[in-house]
């Protein structure tokens, strides 16, 4: 639905503007999440916890609990641009994107890369719980894994089953 890849771009290269209203649908089946937008940027709020279950399923535990988080009230919301561009140069996740939200789920989760705090792949020494996801070392629950549970929720309009979240980066 709203993807947006670092890609380079060429002279004659126009990415189209991004409809905020239909970007509204995607989250709109979950009630902790709220969306608004202006001319420049179609902006994302949550409390950051999933309304699914949490943390079952984890074997390698890393002592952390989920509670909600400041992703509201204007200090660290997500920022997404109607207007997207290419990148001059596009980076690599290596080096560039190894801590810290990449991306959000619709809802409103936010999604790492796959490796940890400490350079391991948290999905392969048994850190994720059954939806990809754990709390972090600030007690934030986020996603390792792309969350494709959200692809089959009832909650999602028919339309919006593919598509179950954002690669966006936060402005």
């Amino acid at each position: 639905m709203f993807f947006a890849f670092a890609c380079k771009k060429n002279a004659d290269s126009i990415i189209p503007a991004s409809d905020p209203t239909t970007m509204a649908l995607a989250f709109a089946p979950h009630s902790n999440v709220s969306t608004s937008y202006d001319d420049t940027y179609f902006y994302v709020e949550s409390d950051g916890l999933a309304q699914h279950q949490m943390m079952v399923g984890i074997y390698t535990w890393i002592d952390q609990f989920p509670i909600p988080q400041a992703f509201k009230n204007g200090e660290s919301k997500w920022s997404i641009p109607l207007q997207p561009a290419y990148a001059d140069d596009p980076i690599g996740i290596e080096g560039h994107f190894q801590k810290g939200a990449i991306a959000i789920a619709v809802n409103g989760i936010p999604i790492f890369n796959p490796i940890n705090a400490s350079g391991l792949i948290s999905k392969q020494i048994g850190e994720l719980d059954a939806f990809g996801g754990h709390a972090g070392r600030a007690d934030d629950y986020h996603y390792h894994a792309a969350p494709l549970h959200l692809q089959t929720s009832d909650n999602l309009p028919i339309r919006f089953r593919w598509i179950c979240y954002l690669w966006i980066f936060r402005t």
